[in-house]
């Protein structure tokens, strides 16, 4: 990214840091949400509220900037995602695989979204450690940290179904109903959201409200379809285009080793969900930060790959991350 900033456009590195979503971050960081749903437009009601409350924690240390705040939160955040996964890694298949699965997730081409100031570090932080509370059967610990997790972005909603499954086996198997816990807080955190936002502007949609008049998303169970069908006719037209078909791709190859994987259940339903609503999300579709939210594909990619065809892939994820960097940074023509 700062390579790309010095060598072509006269930006910033912090600048380009935070683009995009970055802005609407920021913007609710310094001044809170609206009290009304835009008829057109984007609006900051679309976005949820951990990563840019914790914004503003951060910007109100001594010298430190808004988009410093920003890039301090994501920067701890990711590093601590890290961590959390490859304790989960560990866990699940030995400290070997964890590592490959860490560092196919750091090489992983949406990756660079951990650099910006964007809320994936935050949801991925909490979302792995839901997972391995539950795998480790701490069901007041996973419910609320699924509490927070439902409150940091839309697709964090699957810790929920991960929740019930578990509470679900460990009742089957063991009666342990003290499990229920988890799937009853886990949902707080997007219910008061919703709340939140309801109350303030008067609607009860406001969200989906948001999302519609700004960036035209709805569920569209074929809507991958349409994406192929749109690179077939016209491969050159749209790079994003470009884009969400190669991540449908990787996608259906993770499903496949994930379904092979052997990994618990509430793993698994966690990734599957999370790539479900990328795939039947008309506008954004499953780009490459959608497919890194569902991070469990990498344990099961680490499980398989080993030796030479691991430092193979690995290569070649880092440079596609590289190449996807610049075409993002400087083209601006694929957004993350």
């Amino acid at each position: 990214m700062w390579l790309a900033t010095r060598l072509v456009l006269d930006r910033s590195m912090a600048e380009v840091a935070s683009t995009w979503d970055g802005g609407w971050y920021l913007a609710i960081a310094g001044g809170g949400y609206p009290t009304s749903v835009p008829a057109a437009g984007g609006s900051t009601l679309a976005f949820f509220p951990v990563y840019p409350l914790l914004v503003r924690a951060v910007d109100r240390l001594p010298l430190v900037t808004p988009i410093g705040a920003g890039l301090l939160v994501s920067g701890v955040a990711s590093v601590g995602a890290a961590v959390v996964i490859w304790l989960l890694g560990r866990h699940l298949l030995g400290a070997d695989a964890a590592d490959r699965a860490v560092a196919l997730l750091a090489f992983f081409p949406g990756s660079f979204v951990l650099s910006m100031v964007y809320a994936e570090g935050v949801m991925l932080l909490v979302t792995a450690g839901c997972l391995l509370a539950l795998v480790r059967e701490r069901w007041l610990t996973a419910g609320v940290l699924a509490a927070v997790a439902t409150a940091t972005r839309p697709n964090a909603a699957a810790v929920i179904g991960s929740c019930g499954w578990a509470a679900l086996v460990a009742i089957r198997s063991r009666g342990a109903w003290r499990s229920l816990v988890a799937p009853a807080l886990a949902p707080l955190g997007i219910l008061g959201f919703f709340a939140y936002l309801w109350a303030r502007t008067g609607e009860a949609t406001a969200w989906f409200d948001a999302q519609r008049a700004g960036w035209e998303e709805r569920v569209v169970p074929l809507a991958v379809v349409d994406d192929v069908r749109q690179l077939v006719e016209d491969p050159f037209l749209d790079m994003n285009n470009t884009v969400v078909v190669a991540g449908t791709l990787l996608a259906v190859v993770g499903l496949v080793l994930l379904a092979r994987s052997g990994l618990p259940g509430e793993v698994v339903v966690f990734a599957v969900i999370v790539l479900g609503l990328a795939l039947v999300s008309e506008t954004l579709g499953p780009r490459p930060r959608f497919v890194l939210a569902a991070f469990p594909l990498f344990y099961a990619a680490a499980a398989r790959l080993r030796g030479a065809a691991f430092s193979s892939v690995l290569g070649m994820a880092a440079c596609a991350l590289g190449g996807f960097t610049v075409l993002s940074v400087v083209t601006l023509q694929a957004t993350p």
